[in-house]
């Protein structure tokens, strides 16, 4: 294999290693998961169960008799449970939680809501206990997998020689502790939790005011665990992107070599963010998850893969996914916007896309662009043209192929077009040519620019 070939291969391993690990997290993790928030609410519906049973009269729940009956058994009882799990849970330093609690510890007369949000706090504190290590041990075995397989698949593809044996701990600890979304997982995990349980006192304190009965109050109380449920699930799979990509990252430079290619997912559900980094490549001590790294958002699929040169052409052949989510096949040359123009937008072929690329390799961007008021069909061989567009504002470009036919027109902004500001980030965008059809097409809609207009013309886009 050469040089771009290792690269396309070592490109289809890492996308493989973290489809594995994201199918292992949804049948391993998000499936443990789930059976935590439903013990959760089990438990959190029984203390709820209990008010409706003891106080309610009817379809309604009057709160001022509530807080009227108290008794100091109910007090007492509710005082005892959280001093026994204070004493037991360890809890995180941060944690508002503790902070709720030892407030609630503290008053002399405690009422039966207080409890009950109480009782809520200590279910999902214990949830968020055994998510933080259960997602810990989860990342730290992904991070250790991904680095290893990746160390291996550059020494088997380039020859490098790796030194280390094995993931040390230093290594392992900078990775774990590394706050490198602005918080820390363990935060998330703890603020999430708290914020969880203050919405179901809320909404259990407004359900009692409206006198909503018991059925319904439970429906909200489940849409709630479930909404933490969603919470949980996204932390985990923007988690472990982050883990499956340090790992890369790591085993990329500890390999010796100089530079990463950022690799996004050929479907529609792929971000803008994901889309503009997909195919460039950044230098490794730049690597920055959240900025040029991924996860650049929650829930981002996007991957790296090791590369030799700054400027190295991917070869071969990478994976695109269908509407239905079955897999097939695309030049590995193809960017984001190349595949969505030829693949999703059907504006041109690949082998129109191939031609203007090798057309595109003639033009002189330096000092061959021809200035006119007006845009003409035919030009000498290999011309670019750029008329400045008075009344719309901004520039158009315009290139023409080996018989002087136009194939292609680049503007650096949607000239106040609403379906042309969809394309970059500043409405830029690309017309399609085809004066060799029958009849000829000389304006196509609306496109992406292609990736070698792009890398060629640099800023002024």
């Amino acid at each position: 294999m050469n040089t771009a070939q290792k690269e396309a291969y070592l490109k289809q391993k890492n996308e493989e290693l973290e489809a594995h690990w994201q199918l292992k997290a949804r049948q391993e993790l998000e499936k443990e998961l789930m059976l935590y928030y439903q013990e959760a609410l089990q438990e959190i519906q029984k203390d709820i169960d209990g008010i409706y049973a003891r106080f309610a009269e009817g379809e309604g729940v009057d709160v001022a008799a509530i807080q009227a009956r108290l008794s100091n058994l109910d007090a007492t009882l509710c005082k005892k449970s959280i001093e026994e799990y204070l004493k037991t849970a360890k809890w995180h330093l941060d944690s508002e939680m503790l902070q709720e609690l030892n407030t609630l510890h503290m008053r002399y007369q405690i009422s039966r809501l207080d409890k009950l949000y109480a009782d809520t706090c200590i279910e999902l504190s214990k949830l968020a206990e055994k998510f933080e290590k259960d997602l810990g041990d989860f990342m730290e075995n992904a991070y250790k997998d991904c680095y290893y397989h990746n160390l291996f698949e550059i020494g088997r593809t380039h020859g490098l020689v790796s030194t280390p044996v094995c993931v040390d701990t230093e290594k392992l600890l900078k990775f774990l502790d590394n706050p490198w979304s602005g918080k820390h997982y363990s935060d998330r995990i703890w603020t999430n939790q708290d914020k969880l349980a203050k919405v179901i006192k809320q909404q259990v304190l407004t359900s009692m005011h409206r006198g909503v009965n018991i059925e319904d109050l439970s429906r909200v109380v489940a849409q709630q665990m479930g909404a933490g449920m969603d919470e949980a699930r996204r932390l985990v799979r923007t988690e472990l992107n982050y883990a499956h990509n340090k790992g890369a990252l790591d085993s990329i430079t500890d390999a010796g070599m100089k530079y990463y290619r950022f690799i996004a997912t050929l479907d529609k559900r792929t971000s803008h963010q994901c889309r503009e980094h997909d195919g460039k490549i950044y230098p490794v001590e730049d690597g920055s998850p959240g900025t040029n790294m991924p996860p650049l958002h929650p829930h981002c699929r996007s991957t790296i893969a090791g590369s030799l040169k700054k400027d190295s052409a991917p070869k071969g052949q990478r994976v695109a996914r269908k509407d239905n989510g079955r897999t097939y096949r695309v030049p590995a040359e193809l960017t984001y916007s190349d595949w969505q123009t030829i693949y999703i937008d059907k504006r041109v072929t690949y082998d129109q896309w191939k031609q203007a690329k090798e057309n595109f390799a003639h033009h002189d961007l330096k000092n061959g662009i021809i200035k006119v008021d007006k845009v003409k069909l035919k030009e000498e061989p290999y011309a670019v043209t750029k008329r400045e567009a008075k009344k719309q504002g901004g520039s158009d470009w315009n290139f023409y192929d080996a018989k002087g036919n136009q194939y292609l027109q680049v503007s650096d902004n949607a000239h106040g077009h609403k379906e042309e500001s969809q394309y970059g980030e500043h409405g830029e965008h690309a017309h399609w040519l085809d004066l060799y059809k029958k009849p000829p097409e000389p304006h196509g809609k609306a496109a992406e620019v292609p990736s070698f207009v792009r890398t060629k013309m640099g800023d002024v886009l």
